[in-house]
């Protein structure tokens, strides 16, 4: 190697080892500073060289102090930055979840108002059916009530001045009663109780075969009196109030009626299923209700007097408060009958019973009568019959 260019490297290396003791000097510094300081302060040297010494410390220290200022506050704004970034992502994220949940509610908001529309829809077109149905039903009720107008006008009568209606007419009355269902938010069919009332007023006998059904008729206070309703389909009916003296309703369908303060005086009821029927203060007086269901009806204050209710079936029915004056009790199932507060009751009529185990509200002397003389009659085992 030349001897020139060995001598330019030596050069520079002896000026970077230079540059390297400055550097050491430099961080080093401070602590020299201090202790000159302290040694000026705690030696003899002249005031001058204490000031001197005390003014290169402070200016050592406010320089010092500058660049750790400088430092830290670049380290508090990257932080603060950092954190700024932190809300800003923190805050976006809450906006977007804030949006998200917005548009849910939008969508179910219009979901709910599809499905308000398609139930107002519904609703409409149940009205239309029903107004279709109520309007069809008009017409055939009205056709059917003038055919029966008419035919009534040259029928052949008993003597009961009563008629029997053609085949072909009673095979319309039955399509045109199996029609009149109730239908909407109705529990009972008015054209089945217009129909009925129509039949009666032209003294028509309601049909043995075909039957109408006329089941959940609304009757309510209708004029049935000595009307010919043998074996009619009357289940769940209406007859609140309705006027059926002298009818015949034997062998009638009756079961679950509301026969509410209905008048039944002389009535044929023989055969008869008023099982669970309503028959709160009905007047029954001289009505024939032999073999008659009677099971769980309700008779509370009903007026029995007189009636015939031999062999029939009065389980669990309630007879408390009514009037049992002269009322034929022979051979009548008892069992679990109510007959507290009942008026008119005698120890005759309860021994011609078949059976009056856990009947309630028999008299304590008449009670004791029959467990004496007819313990059969209270036991739990149906007695014969007498």
């Amino acid at each position: 190697m030349p001897e020139d260019l060995q001598k330019q490297i030596d050069e520079q290396r002896g000026e970077i080892e230079d540059l390297k003791k400055k550097l050491v000097e430099q961080e080093h510094r401070p602590t020299k500073v201090i202790h000159n300081l302290l040694r000026s302060f705690t030696g003899d040297e002249p005031k001058e060289s204490k000031v001197a010494a005390l003014y290169a410390t402070a200016d050592l220290a406010v320089k010092w102090f500058l660049r750790r200022s400088v430092i830290v506050g670049s380290v508090g704004v990257v932080g603060g930055l950092l954190a700024l970034g932190t809300l800003y992502v923190t805050w976006s994220q809450t906006q977007q979840l804030s949006e998200q949940t917005k548009s849910m509610v939008n969508q179910t908001e219009s979901m709910a108002e599809q499905n308000q529309h398609m139930v107002q829809q519904n609703e409409y077109m149940r009205s239309q059916m029903i107004g279709q149905q109520r309007s069809t039903n008009a017409e055939i009720l009205n056709n059917l009530l003038s055919e029966i107008e008419a035919t009534a006008k040259t029928a052949e009568r008993d003597s009961r001045d009563k008629w029997q209606p053609s085949n072909l007419l009673a095979h319309r009355i039955y399509r045109a009663s199996l029609a009149f269902e109730p239908f909407g938010d109705d529990s009972l069919s008015s054209e089945r109780g217009q129909l009925l009332q129509a039949m009666v007023a032209d003294n028509m006998i309601v049909p043995k075969s075909p039957r109408p059904n006329f089941s959940n008729a609304d009757l309510q206070d209708a004029n049935l009196s000595d009307a010919d309703l043998q074996g009619a389909n009357l289940r769940g009916a209406n007859l609140r109030h309705a006027d059926l003296d002298s009818a015949d309703l034997s062998d009638a369908d009756l079961q679950g009626a509301d026969l509410y303060r209905a008048e039944l005086h002389s009535a044929d009821l023989q055969g008869a299923d008023l099982v669970s029927a309503d028959l709160y203060r009905a007047d029954l007086s001289n009505a024939d209700l032999e073999t008659a269901k009677l099971i769980g009806a309700d008779l509370l204050y009903a007026d029995l007097g007189s009636a015939d209710l031999r062999d029939a079936d009065l389980r669990d029915a309630d007879l408390s408060g009514g009037y049992l004056r002269h009322t034929f009790l022979y051979d009548a199932n008892l069992r679990g009958t109510d007959l507290r507060g009942a008026e008119g009751l005698t120890l005759g009529q309860l021994f011609s019973a078949r059976w009056l185990f856990n009947a309630k509200g028999i008299d304590d002397s008449l009670l004791n009568i029959i467990e004496d003389e007819r313990p059969e009659l209270l036991g739990d085992t149906l007695p014969a019959p007498l």
